[in-house]
């Protein structure tokens, strides 16, 4: 009977723990929480105010631009953009077109941000075509609200012909 009542306890908890990692979905005002942060980085984006931008990001950040450029840290994301909106980013406007919001925990969201973009300029200052991509973040809840923890940013490839 006590190995019995041992095996119980065992179980119990065990089944305890498993029900304590469940994970409840978070409700729709995350989800719309999460939807605010991705127009607040258009906003932010098309006011060219980087400082505004970078709150958007947690302090130890991590970005990788569309050209696999590795920023580290909101400090470094904001001065980086800081330079580019004084240069190729200097007229650009930022749309957001479409957030999908996933919550793989309670505290940690998955969004994937399609934009499009227009009015930047390439390297040596000519006008760009307007172009598209999408952003997949890591976003974690925290004390200031959601925060982007990991960006990374891709390009929309432009279709076959069309002129760059």
């Amino acid at each position: 009977m006590r190995a019995h009542t041992c095996l119980l306890g065992t179980l119990l908890t065990v089944a305890t723990s498993c029900a304590s990692l469940q994970v409840a979905t978070p409700g729709g005002s995350d989800t719309e929480a999460l939807r605010a942060v991705a127009r607040e980085m258009a906003e932010s984006w098309n006011a060219h105010d980087m400082r505004r931008f970078a709150a958007l990001f947690t302090n130890d950040a991590d970005f990788m631009n569309v050209a696999a450029t590795h920023w580290k840290g909101r400090e470094q994301i904001e001065a980086e953009h800081t330079r580019l909106h004084a240069g190729q980013f200097r007229e650009s406007m930022l749309a957001v077109d479409e957030v999908a919001v996933q919550f793989p925990t309670r505290d940690m969201a998955l969004v994937h941000v399609r934009w499009n973009i227009r009015g930047d300029r390439n390297a040596d200052d000519t006008a760009r075509q307007p172009r598209g991509g999408v952003f997949s973040w890591v976003v974690l809840r925290t004390s200031q609200g959601w925060r982007i923890r990991s960006a990374h940013n891709t390009n929309k490839p432009a279709p076959v012909g069309a002129a760059g």
